[in-house]
């Protein structure tokens, strides 16, 4: 979790805060020894609708290199997990078919089809953090058999690549 300019691990495993070149240098040994308890998770907003988004409302796309997204995983952790790795998750051939990093005509692709799909869309861009909210209520199928139906609210985190000046 990053709070004024510094990392905590969560969960907290007693290190202290690290700085950004400490936590990248972590990531990148993690990637390069492919140890996957290591990795970079968003830390989540609110998750009602009603709650407040980090940022102002989006009326344009700040100008990106390169997202990475994040979602809401309902079934698992309860917490915000890669988009690859929860379709992963349900059918690994598809997970090839998803980006790890989108580019700015994905992003554009992903955020269109959001509000454009779905209900009571509300999409915030924080720049102080480098973040894209996209959170919105789905309708879900409690089954031809019930002919119950109700909601969940889904929330995508789009993580902003760093220019090359902040790096």
């Amino acid at each position: 979790m990053r709070t004024n300019g510094w990392w905590l691990p969560t969960p907290d495993d007693g290190s202290g805060f690290l700085t950004d070149a400490e936590v990248r240098a972590h990531l990148h040994k993690a990637v390069a020894q492919w140890d996957v308890r290591h990795r970079f998770v968003p830390a989540e907003p609110g998750r009602d609708l009603g709650s407040e988004l980090p940022g102002r409302l989006v009326l344009g796309l700040p100008t990106v290199r390169a997202t990475a997204q994040y979602v809401l995983d309902h079934q698992g952790t309860g917490g915000l997990m890669p988009m690859r790795e929860l379709v992963a998750r349900h059918d690994e051939d598809r997970a090839y078919d998803i980006p790890a990093v989108l580019t700015p005509t994905d992003l554009t692709d992903v955020l269109n089809a959001i509000t454009t799909e779905q209900t009571r869309v509300l999409v915030t861009y924080d720049k102080a953090a480098g973040r894209l909210y996209a959170r919105y209520e789905r309708a879900i199928d409690g089954g031809k058999d019930t002919g119950l139906s109700s909601s969940v609210t889904c929330l995508h985190v789009f993580v902003l690549a760093a220019s090359p000046a902040e790096v």
